[in-house]
């Protein structure tokens, strides 16, 4: 039951809303404590949502997303992540997209539109290992660990931009099945050209790793 639901067309509606999805998921992933090192894992996803009310409001859903992950040298894990997200149907709905996972954008919301792609790959490798806290009693610290990474995405029907993609690199402790306390250094491009700004945005997350 939503009230006040706002159609693409201008008018809020009370309506009620029955959604039926369906998905097709694998995951061969292989873990280790600070995250994954290999395999690949994929979700597909599609589902209509119904008007009860008047059909004004129906709208149907698909997403499809791939991540994968491998090791090109021993303790240097790359993830890559693509996914795409789509809405159709008279009462289609937005897709909005942004920081801190989607995008190393310290916005929550940078992009929307009806269609989206959004890509990232990261190189994930350790940096200090092993080092011990004596006092008040001997505690091993997380492994800090480095990344370099980039993220792109693009979106079509209604798009507030039809592109944005980000750069840098981080530092943090955590990760896997842990949150990260992650340091991020980043530059954006608005047009895969020039840079918003030659200074590196700078800001700390706690989130998890993808």
């Amino acid at each position: 039951h939503a009230t006040n639901h706002l159609l693409r067309n201008g008018p809020s509606r009370t309506v009620d809303l029955v959604s039926n999805f369906v998905s097709i998921v694998h995951d061969d992933s292989r873990w280790w404590y600070d995250g994954p090192t290999g395999g690949t894992r994929f979700n597909v996803t599609a589902g209509f949502t119904r008007d009860m009310t008047s059909g004004r409001a129906d709208y149907g859903t698909w997403l499809a997303e791939l991540r994968h992950y491998r090791q090109p040298i021993r303790r240097i894990v790359l993830a890559t992540r693509t996914q795409a997200v789509g809405s159709f149907g008279e009462d289609a709905q937005r897709s909005y997209l942004g920081g801190p996972m989607r995008l190393r954008i310290d916005e929550r919301r940078v992009i929307s539109a009806r269609r989206m792609v959004n890509t990232q790959v990261e190189a994930r490798f350790p940096l200090l290992r092993q080092i011990v806290l004596a006092v008040p009693a001997p505690w091993m610290l997380p492994t800090l660990h480095g990344a370099l990474f980039a993220d792109a995405a693009w979106g079509w029907g209604e798009a507030n931009i039809d592109r944005v993609a980000d750069g840098g690199f981080a530092v943090y402790l955590g990760g896997g099945f842990y949150p990260q306390l992650r340091w991020n250094w980043v530059w954006r491009t608005n047009d895969f050209r020039t840079l918003t700004s030659k200074k590196p945005g700078t800001y700390f997350t706690l989130d998890f790793s993808y």
